[in-house]
């Protein structure tokens, strides 16, 4: 048997009311599927793609947010700078005090109006000059320095000896720790344009964690993901989590391009990563949260969708079951009927008052007239078989008086008979006798 003898033998064994029910359900459920999944493709889409740029824009304002930090204290050094005595600097008489005593002067002769106590404590935390070579001369506040400090033997600092600007990296001596420190460095000339030095002051790293707190207030968690702060090197500065700060960001967050928003799959969890440049200096902005975390209002969404699809399906099946009943209601009426004209009620008439211009009522008007004829059919069958009883009667009564002529002629026939037998047997003979035996036979 085919597939399609089988489908045909299946559908001849569903009840009608279930055949109207699939066939409204098919009807009704084509146009509701497809426009469900158009609208759950649409969801998707337009959703990630919003939540993507919402992801992207919040890395964007928060390397916005570091980006006016370090313009901001850039400018302050600078301003500090300006009042710095170029002119009258002699770098010659700072190197002989250092080979007389290595480490840090104690104070300044040649610069008494010094700013830096209006400035530090509130974004600086150490301030310091130093000569053209890189050597460190002077720290505030003083740091008890016995050896020299000398930024060149440094890389960070190489890379940004010529302009300055902002520059990570260990600086020990005056830190007392071994972590990366946040540095701005700025160089300063005379009216020759003739480097003298350069001063530069370490940024308090807890202001860089109050730009990612404003960013991310909640604490990091393996789903949101977090924000962090990093080097060109990739040197993390500022982290969501604190204890992240000093280490280096992983190599595939590294690849990832700036100023786009990219998905990474780690194991069984995918994320996504938005990279924003801070100002041109090389500094990058970078956020990293689960994609389940990112997108969960699309599938929040999407589940709302399911949800509406499915009750929007129980509504239809329940409206297609309303509506087969009212279809088959009129027909279950002509059940009924042909089973009572059938069964011999022929005065029973079938009323559809509501389908009276319809095929319908045209069939009950089929089955009310059906009913007629038969009934009149019926009178006539009564009142032929009335006749026939008349006429039998009739019959039975001639028939009755017929036989009873016939009998008494028959018995006068056997009478005589005998008659001749007894009085004239003997004459007869035996021939005689045997045909009045025949004839006795043939009256029996």
């Amino acid at each position: 048997m085919s597939e399609h003898d089988k489908l045909t033998s299946v559908a001849n064994r569903l009840k009608l009311r279930t055949k109207v029910i699939l066939m409204l359900l098919i009807v009704s459920l084509g146009p509701l599927l497809t426009a469900g999944f158009v609208n759950v493709n649409r969801a998707m889409d337009r959703g990630k793609k919003n939540a993507a740029n919402h992801f992207a824009d919040t890395t964007r304002l928060t390397a916005n947010a570091f980006s006016d930090l370090f313009e901001h204290l850039q400018f302050e050094l600078r301003s500090i700078a300006r009042r710095f005595p170029a002119e009258d600097f002699d770098a010659d008489s700072i190197r002989r005090q250092l080979a007389v005593q290595p480490g840090l002067l104690p104070s300044l002769d040649q610069w008494q109006d010094a700013p830096f106590v209006s400035f530090a404590g509130r974004d600086f935390r150490t301030f310091f000059l130093a000569l053209p070579d890189g050597e460190v001369y002077y720290a505030y506040p003083y740091r008890n320095v016995t050896r020299p400090v000398k930024l060149g033997a440094h890389d960070w600092f190489q890379q940004g000896r010529l302009k300055g600007g902002m520059m990570a990296g260990p600086m020990p001596a005056l830190t007392g720790t071994r972590g990366p420190s946040l540095v701005v460095t700025m160089p300063l000339f005379n009216s020759a344009k003739k480097p003298v030095g350069y001063i530069g002051a370490l940024v308090d790293t807890r202001r860089l964690q109050q730009v990612i707190g404003r960013a991310e207030r909640d604490r990091a968690s393996e789903n949101k993901g977090a924000f962090m702060l990093r080097t060109p090197s990739g040197l993390i500065m500022a982290h969501t989590d604190s204890k992240q700060v000093g280490r280096t960001a992983q190599a595939d967050v590294l690849r990832t391009a700036t100023s786009e928003t990219t998905e990474l799959t780690r194991g069984e969890r995918t994320l996504l990563v938005a990279n924003w440049a801070v100002g041109k200096n090389g500094w990058v902005v970078t956020r990293t949260a689960s994609t389940d975390y990112v997108y969960r209002f699309v599938h929040e969404l999407i589940r709302v969708l399911i949800v509406v699809t499915v009750l929007t399906f129980l509504f239809i099946l329940l409206l297609a079951d309303y509506l087969a009943g009212l279809i088959l209601r009129p027909i279950r009426e002509l059940e009924r009927g042909a089973q009572m004209i059938g069964a011999g009620a022929l005065d029973y008439r079938i009323e559809l008052d509501a389908h009276r211009a319809d095929e319908l009522g045209q069939l009950a008007r089929s089955f009310n007239s059906m009913a007629d004829s038969l009934q009149d059919t019926q009178s006539q069958i009564r009142a032929y078989g009335r006749s026939l009883e008349t006429a039998n009667q009739e019959l039975d009564a001639m028939v009755y008086a017929i036989t009873h002529d016939v009998r008494k002629s028959l018995r006068g026939i056997g009478a005589y008979t005998r008659f001749l037998d007894d009085d004239f047997g003997q004459q007869l003979g035996n021939n005689g006798r045997e045909m009045l035996n025949t004839i006795s036979i043939n009256v029996d």
